[in-house]
């Protein structure tokens, strides 16, 4: 009886057949090495043996033991030719449907036979792709049983130190962190959680890392699991190519001409990594816990390593608060028109979104009375950064560093405080409004050129504030007409109804009846939030109204 390859039908009758199909080529497929049939002939066998499993799926029990198959196929896995290898284990592979099954290999020791063939020399790729592809249905059908001697060598594979990586280390990667996710304990116990960390730091893209963050993320934000990742030191190593000094220092001295480029691939990969980390909850709460030091020791080094580090810690700041990145030139003028929001860009072109698109970036979302929870997780990172010196050592930065690295520090601690007096509450503007270290150096007339270098920051951060204030100002007529006929403002509707019932000519004892109905006079200072602070702005910006007299008249008056 021949094999045959047409497509088979769910069918008892069908069912008998394939079982014949299979007492034909089992026993061709277990010969060895030294018999007859030739090496392609085994393959060949495999592969049909391959496709009659597949479309026999759980119908093979009833008619042919399953331990029975995989007996006689763990005799072709144990060849010595990668390709019987490689198509002894694509055979398991459709075998493995249940945990039953999963454990009969178990049973048959297949796990060490699928170990040795992850264990081969690269040039052996598609034994490795099987073999990987095995562990992954492994980890999909009988996650609770899978072994730590099928973990172990995906762990040595993410290790072992290619550059570059190779396509089986990102399978492994992914195979780690799948298997993390349903069974963390196995994953723990091989060092996979070390070597998920460690793969972190060799990718290159935002993407795959954001993807391997949100298994340790998974694993913070669940009581049960939490135990297996120690923030205080396995996160912590995610900056260690940043914060530490002398991080690679063990090199050889032949490898000494590559140190630079490779460093600066590493600082990269951690910069997103900490990015990827600093923008979920879990890894906020763990990075910014007081017993962890990772986010402090950043800080600390922003002023101290070179201008590269310098320069990826400054992008780490940007991300995390979702800021547009300045164009890394030496003057002020041209960065800060980069990040100007009214500059015209490509996509606002007619060809493009036009007005759109201009609208989409220009106009602020209309939220209502919702919580806006990004701006919630930005104050929250931004109160944390504040309590660590943030400031402190961003203008240690401007009044130190080189001019590229200055111009890009000023922006960011100019929409930094910004954002501080916007979305943070009072108890912070002591740490916000007063630069001591700057303001000194601006009035120190003994250093010339540091005054000089101070008083031009605090010009560029009154620019920065200015620009902030300036509002929407559409670049596209054709917006502007729209915005006109919309009668869109940016001012709350009830401040403009408020505005109107003022009268333009007003005497004092109008503006002390509308200082009164505010409740100033009335509610202590202690609760200034009963105030109506709607009707005390539109008094205050009245033009009529001389403010000093009157607000003492009205507050203190009888």
């Amino acid at each position: 009886m021949q094999a045959t390859t047409e497509p088979f039908q769910h069918t008892e009758l069908d069912a008998e057949g394939l079982v014949d199909n299979m007492r034909y080529l089992l026993p061709l497929v277990s010969q060895s090495d030294q018999q007859q049939y030739s090496n392609s002939k085994r393959v060949r066998y495999l592969n049909q043996l391959a496709k009659v499993i597949k479309h026999c799926g759980f119908v093979i029990d009833p008619y042919y033991p399953v331990e029975k198959v995989i007996e006689n196929v763990r005799l072709a896995l144990s060849s010595s030719v990668k390709e019987v290898r490689a198509g002894s284990l694509r055979v398991l592979r459709y075998v493995l449907q249940s945990r039953d099954i999963f454990s009969i290999m178990l049973r048959l020791r297949i796990d060490i036979l699928v170990v040795r063939s992850l264990d081969v020399p690269a040039s052996r790729e598609i034994e490795r792709l099987q073999a990987v592809r095995f562990v992954r249905q492994v980890i999909s059908t009988a996650p609770n049983l899978f072994p730590v001697s099928l973990a172990a060598p995906l762990v040595s594979i993410v290790l072992y130190d290619s550059d570059p990586m190779d396509n089986l280390t990102w399978s492994a990667i992914a195979t780690l962190c799948e298997l993390a996710l349903v069974n963390p304990e196995v994953a723990a116990r091989s060092g996979g959680i070390k070597a998920i960390l460690k793969g972190l730091l060799k990718c290159h893209t935002l993407r795959i890392s954001e993807s391997i963050v949100l298994t340790l993320n998974y694993l913070l934000n669940r009581p049960d699991t939490r135990k297996y990742v120690r923030s205080h030191l396995d996160l912590e190593s995610l900056l260690a190519p940043i914060t530490d000094l002398h991080y690679r220092c063990l090199m050889e001295e032949n490898q000494r001409a590559a140190l630079q480029v490779l460093d600066m691939s590493v600082v990269q990969a951690s910069k997103m990594a900490a990015v990827s980390m600093l923008k979920t909850w879990p890894g906020l709460f763990c990075l910014c816990s007081p017993h962890n030091t990772g986010l402090v020791s950043l800080l600390n080094m922003l002023p101290l390593t070179q201008m590269e580090v310098q320069r990826e810690i400054l992008d780490l700041l940007y991300c995390v608060f979702q800021l547009k990145v300045p164009t890394w030139t030496e003057h002020f003028q041209e960065a800060i028109a980069s990040v100007d929001p009214v500059q015209p860009k490509g996509q606002w072109s007619f060809t493009e979104g036009f007005v759109v698109e201009e609208g989409k970036d220009l106009l602020p979302p209309k939220y209502g009375s919702r919580t806006n929870l990004v701006n919630c997780f930005h104050a929250l990172l931004l109160a944390v950064l504040i309590e660590e010196g943030v400031f402190e050592c961003l203008v240690e930065v401007v009044r130190t560093g080189m001019n590229h690295v200055r111009v890009m520090t000023t922006i960011l601690m100019g929409q930094l405080l910004h954002m501080a007096n916007s979305i943070l509450p009072s108890e912070f503007s002591s740490d916000t409004h007063c630069l001591t270290e700057l303001i000194s150096s601006a009035m120190d007339f003994d250093t010339h050129a540091e005054r000089n270098r101070a008083t031009e920051v605090i010009s560029y951060l009154d620019r920065v504030h200015q620009q902030k204030k300036e509002g929407v100002k559409p670049s596209s007529p054709y917006l502007r007409l729209i915005l006109e006929q919309a009668r869109y403002t940016s001012q709350p509707k009830q401040e403009q109804e408020l505005l109107k019932l003022i009268p333009s000519e007003m005497e004092d004892g109008s503006v002390l009846a509308l200082v009164r109905d505010t409740d100033v006079p009335v509610v202590p200072t202690k609760e200034y939030m009963k105030w109506k602070w709607n009707l005390i702005f539109s008094v205050l910006q009245h033009p009529s109204i001389r403010t000093p007299q009157v607000m003492e008249d009205a507050t203190f008056g009888k």
